[in-house]
């Protein structure tokens, strides 16, 4: 079952209760890393983890996923050097481009995190997604995870109270 937690002890079953309240989708590196676990304690609002714990993620997870995505008020993309394919990336780039108004897409390439370093050569591509984000996509794209609770926290309030 794949939840969206609003602060710390409440959980609602996604498929079936989806707040009208803003919240934020933590997508991005899976493969087992912490970045999730670093920002959670960090964030004041609404957010759904699509982590499956016990590795049964299916269809019926991406739908529920999809659901998320589209009813986020901000899609976070936290990449890192954990990641082993590029389908996170092939994720940030087609919600940066579909991007309305009406949902933040916040992307965020942590270089060095845990006991991984992204190579020279992936720095230099990552720099170059970077320049074409901000050319041809209304993306916000920040540079550690303190600042990004920071800018959700503020920014999901600011939701609220529109």
């Amino acid at each position: 079952m794949i939840y969206l937690r609003l602060g710390v002890n409440i959980m609602f079953d996604l498929i079936n209760n989806i707040p009208n309240r803003p919240f934020v989708g933590l997508f991005g590196t899976c493969n087992d890393s912490n970045w999730r676990n670093e920002l959670i304690p960090q964030l004041k609002v609404p957010f759904f983890n699509p982590v499956i714990t016990d590795g049964s993620w299916n269809e019926s997870c991406r739908q529920v996923e999809e659901q998320a995505k589209s009813r986020a008020h901000i899609l976070l993309y936290v990449i890192t050097p954990e990641m082993i394919g590029i389908y996170s990336i092939a994720e940030l780039v087609i919600s940066a481009c579909k991007s309305t108004r009406s949902t933040d897409i916040v992307v965020v390439f942590l270089e060095k995190y845990g006991s991984k370093e992204f190579t020279n050569e992936q720095s230099k591509s990552i720099a170059a997604t970077k320049a074409l984000l901000r050319q041809t996509t209304t993306a916000i794209i920040l540079e550690s995870l303190q600042v990004t609770a920071d800018f959700i926290n503020k920014r999901i309030n600011w939701w609220e109270n529109k």
